[in-house]
């Protein structure tokens, strides 16, 4: 009888806890990959903004108040409102490397699917990743250098680009 206790006290917590994967791909939370050539990709995930898990300093102007900053850093992608969503990960898979991408600050970055047209990549004494961010308000672009296994965003601009 014990054993059975033990077996089935084993199979009702591996079957009742979350794996890395239902944790990742959440409901307020999505995926997506972009071919950058040479297969090369890039995959960048974007989840839900919620207001109540952030730090919002804003001003006021008659009418309408803004977000100018997101704890504490400067806020991309929106025209001033809150954001909806927020860029929370994004790695670029070069061979068998995989290298993270700084995403502070990027939010909103895409309506519905990142357009593969918005990014491309050069080879320099390294790579250089550029990528056009919008939702349709607030559009910026971005762009890393990698070098080997290390990248550093060398510019984030806001714009009409």
């Amino acid at each position: 009888m014990r054993t059975f206790l033990v077996l089935f006290a084993i199979v009702l917590l591996t079957t009742a806890l979350p794996t890395g994967a239902e944790e990742a791909q959440s409901p307020d939370t999505n995926s997506y990959t972009v071919p950058l050539g040479e297969g090369i990709t890039l995959e960048m995930t974007v989840a839900k903004f919620k207001a109540g898990e952030h730090k919002l300093t804003g001003y006021q102007e008659p009418g309408r108040s803004y977000a100018s900053l997101i704890d504490g850093k400067p806020v991309f992608g929106t025209d001033g409102e809150l954001p909806s969503n927020q860029l929370i990960k994004a790695t670029v898979i070069i061979e068998v490397d995989t290298i993270s991408l700084d995403v502070s600050c990027m939010y909103n970055p895409f309506f519905g699917e990142p357009d593969p047209r918005f990014f491309k990549i050069v080879r320099r004494s390294g790579f250089v990743i550029w990528g056009y961010f919008s939702d349709g308000a607030g559009s910026y672009e971005a762009e890393w250098l990698i070098v080997k296994n290390s990248s550093v965003r060398v510019r984030l601009e806001w714009g009409e680009c």
